[in-house]
């Protein structure tokens, strides 16, 4: 199967990877799902078939989409009730149309884009809590503390679509992987490039050191793996 979704990686032709950060603000009374768009929850505007690799080697199938509001792979049953996966820590991996998504323990499943050498490099997108502000006496909003930085967004279906009680600003940013092995894709940052790339510290620190790398541009990213890749 991995060798599979290797050859289709060659075939992915994936667009979309803007800098640019949509802000969604929920007043109290609201629900989150009632803000954000459908087609900015989910990485499809609609639900397409798909096919659950599980790691015990058996499979599961249906009408599927990923969530990034809730970091959890939904599909809908024969019912046409949509839910998620009953126990996503069992998946391997899921392909939706041609698209694949590597399951990882701590960010979710993570959509492959590329393998450069032996670098498999991917991308999630998350939510951000970008500003809160709390609702004081006379319905007068006042900033909370530790609004100052941003935090994911962590949550479940259910509790996504909970009424918010103070405002909520949310933003959607995306996160690019790589790493060698599918189920260890990390976020790319100097210390885990560092971790990928042992034998080149010399290299990479050089390269960091005479061009300009943005961590969340896909171009640079993969401009320096495959300049790193040309050092060992």
């Amino acid at each position: 199967m991995k060798i599979f979704l290797c050859s289709l990686l060659s075939a992915l032709s994936f667009k979309g990877w803007g800098q640019s950060h949509k802000l969604y603000t929920i007043q109290p009374g609201e629900k989150i799902t009632w803000v954000i768009p459908i087609e900015d929850q989910y990485a499809y505007a609609q639900f397409k078939p798909g096919i659950v690799f599980f790691k015990d080697k058996t499979t599961g199938g249906g009408n599927m989409n990923y969530s990034h509001l809730s970091q959890e792979m939904f599909f809908i049953d024969p019912k046409g009730d949509t839910l998620t996966l009953s126990n996503p820590a069992d998946a391997d991996s899921v392909l939706i149309g041609n698209e694949v998504f590597y399951n990882t323990k701590d960010d979710g499943f993570i959509k492959a884009d590329t393998i450069a050498g032996q670098v498999i490099i991917g991308r999630n997108d998350f939510f951000y809590i970008s500003n809160k502000q709390v609702v004081g006496l006379y319905g007068q909003p006042t900033n909370s503390s530790g609004n100052d930085r941003a935090n994911r967004f962590r949550s479940n279906f259910a509790a996504a679509s909970m009424v918010a009680q103070d405002i909520i600003t949310l933003s959607r940013k995306h996160v690019i992987y790589a790493g060698r092995r599918f189920n260890n894709l990390q976020p790319v940052t100097k210390k885990n490039l560092s971790n990928i790339f042992g034998k080149q510290q010399s290299s990479l620190s050089l390269y960091l050191q005479q061009n300009e790398v943005n961590f969340l541009s896909r171009a640079d990213v993969l401009k320096l793996v495959n300049y790193l890749n040309t050092q060992q």
